[in-house]
This record gives C-alpha cells, structure tokens and sequence, in this order.
C-alpha cells in the first residue's frame, strides 16, 4: 500500500460484511491508518480478498468516514485475543478522501 502519512491512533471502526441477503457488523478499532488504508484489530477473522464496507468514527468529526475497502492481509494476534486486517481503501469519493488527508494532517505527531 502507498502510505505517504501513516497515524498510529486508536479510532472505532466498524466493518460491514455482506454474504447474500444477510449484513454482519462488528467493531474493531485501528491501529494504523493511511491515505490508502487501514490496520484494523478485531475479534472477527476475515480472510484476505473480502470486501467489505467500513466506517470510521474520526474524532472532532460529526459523521463517519464511509468506503469500500478490501482485506489484504488477516493475521491472528494471540497475546490480545484478537485479528489484525490490513484493509486497503476502494475508489474513495472525493469528499471521503479529503476528509481522511484532513484528519491525518491534523493528527500527525509533531517532530
């Protein structure tokens, strides 16, 4: 994934999966995020080649942040009890992308 800002912070996401006719949704909270994805812990494993649609609950902001997005890595991670997604972001709309590059701006640790 091209990661020109990446922000280790902890936001709510929360990943929509759908099978058919039936939506599952569970929450998961990130732990890397970029312009062009996400690094999601999560008690669900997915695997890899999924797509899904996710929302991000940014800080300061009164709607979440919505895109397609598609799992690229799924690992389990033993010592939380937990999975880790590398989620990449799918033709982000315009606004969305201005909104993510916002809020990694704003966010960014200072040097």
């Amino acid at each position: 994934m091209k990661i020109p800002f990446r922000l280790q912070t902890r936001i709510p996401a929360v990943l929509s999966i759908s099978c058919g006719r039936i939506i599952s949704e569970f929450l998961g909270y990130s732990k890397d995020l970029s312009e062009g994805g996400v690094l999601v812990e999560t008690p669900m494993q997915v695997p890899p080649g999924r797509r899904l649609y996710l929302r991000l609950f940014m800080e300061g902001s009164d709607r979440p942040l919505v895109a397609r997005a598609t799992v690229v890595r799924s690992e389990p991670w033993p010592e939380e009890d937990q999975h880790l997604l590398g989620i990449q972001f799918q033709a982000m709309d315009p606004d969305s992308a201005a909104r993510l590059r916002d809020y990694l701006h704003n966010h960014a640790p200072t040097s």
